[in-house]
């Protein structure tokens, strides 16, 4: 949720770090929604133990703030009208086609599952035809009054957001701006600000003055920090160590109502997500890169989880039609449930839906992403990068 690399990834490729951290954001966000399903057919000690229900929602925040040092990181040296829209097509290819054809197996897996004829009149549902367009659209551009968008892919809100962060992006490196990540955080700054003091709950105002991007501000600051300073080892250690604190600290004791998408869509409960999450998450991410950077490369070597890190956006993505297609089954074949306990379902359907997602990162997205850089770039330097790196 979302950010890929895409230059001359050299050095970048040597962060592992990030790829951990991609793959701990995706299984976070899986965890907490297998825990929603398995809520539907039985209680376990999960759904009930301290506030871990929802805390995998926290995902989110850990891919903003990945995103913003990422983005923030590889565009430093990018300047100009044609670099501008280099970046811009880029990220269209990275992001855009592998949403378009998860949200396709998504709606065709919901007409499969459904008779026909109910099908037939889904498609001519006022609800079907806004949804389809949010979901081609990402950003709401032609939603209007208090509406909260929503794309079929329940997760797709949270690229609307990336997305607004890539224009701003797009345009600082159109008009050549010298210190494009101050200008950026100073730009939100003043935006969220203008949020703050006049508050509206126009649709597109709400976004334009969502308080969330800040976390997208807290990655580049993050990666200013990268470039400019070598953090001392115990310093990295603390970041790591505070972060974890805190969150743990929220897991005992709550965080309100700042898991729920529409709090965070509406402004509602943003500033507070970005203090609770965003912040602890923006430490971690911190205490990691630098830990990696300066002192413990070694430890970022495991191959499951650089795996489960390129495999990262399409874990995000597609989970949401393995936890349909496992609801649906179930409803079917009720006796099936009795075989676990209702604990032990959790894991099973975080299991399924992240294999069915490895498969479709293997079968789809990469394969995809590959045909999609041979035809728009022509260096295959380029496309082995842009397949490689993900989130």
């Amino acid at each position: 949720m979302a950010i890929w690399l895409f230059m001359q990834l050299t050095e970048l490729k040597k962060l592992n770090s990030i790829q951990y951290l991609r793959a701990i954001a995706a299984l976070l966000v899986v965890y907490s929604h297998a825990i929603d399903v398995q809520m539907v057919f039985g209680t376990s000690w999960q759904q009930n133990f301290l506030y871990i229900q929802n805390f995998g929602a926290i995902g989110v925040d850990i891919f903003f703030v990945i995103s913003g040092f990422i983005i923030s990181h590889i565009t430093i040296n990018q300047d100009g009208p044609k670099q501008s829209w280099q970046f811009l097509k880029k990220r269209f290819i990275r992001i855009n086609p592998s949403y378009y054809a998860a949200s396709i197996i998504y709606i065709l897996s919901l007409f499969a599952l459904n008779q026909v004829e109910a099908s037939r009149s889904a498609m001519l549902d006022p609800d079907f035809i806004k949804s389809s367009i949010k979901t081609l659209t990402i950003v709401p551009l032609f939603d209007h009054g208090n509406d909260i968008w929503s794309p079929w892919l329940v997760v797709g809100w949270t690229l609307s957001f990336e997305w607004l962060f890539y224009v701003m992006y797009t345009l600082a490196i159109f008009f050549s701006i010298r210190n494009k990540s101050l200008l950026l955080v100073l730009v939100l700054c003043i935006l969220t600000v203008v949020g703050y003091a006049h508050h509206s709950k126009e649709v597109h105002y709400v976004f334009l003055t969502n308080p969330i991007v800040w976390e997208f501000c807290f990655g580049v600051i993050i990666a200013w920090l990268y470039k400019k300073i070598n953090i001392p080892k115990i310093i990295a250690y603390c970041f790591l160590i505070a972060g974890t604190g805190a969150l743990i600290y929220l897991v005992v004791h709550g965080y309100g109502g700042i898991s729920e998408a529409h709090n965070t869509i509406s402004g509602k409960d943003s500033w507070m997500r970005v203090v609770k999450w965003g912040m602890p998450s923006a430490a971690i991410v911190a205490g990691l890169l630098f830990i990696e950077k300066n002192y413990q490369r070694t430890i970022f070597k495991n191959k499951v989880l650089l795996l489960l890190g390129d495999a990262s956006y399409a874990i995000y993505l597609i989970h949401t039609c393995m936890l349909g297609l496992v609801i649906y089954l179930l409803q079917k074949i009720p006796a099936a449930w009795q075989f676990l306990y209702p604990d032990v379902w959790v894991f099973v359907i975080l299991g399924l839906a992240v294999l069915a997602s490895i498969a479709y990162f293997k079968l789809i997205e990469k394969p995809m992403l590959k045909g999609l850089n041979k035809l728009f770039f022509r260096s295959a330097k380029n496309t082995h990068s842009q397949t490689n790196v993900n989130t």
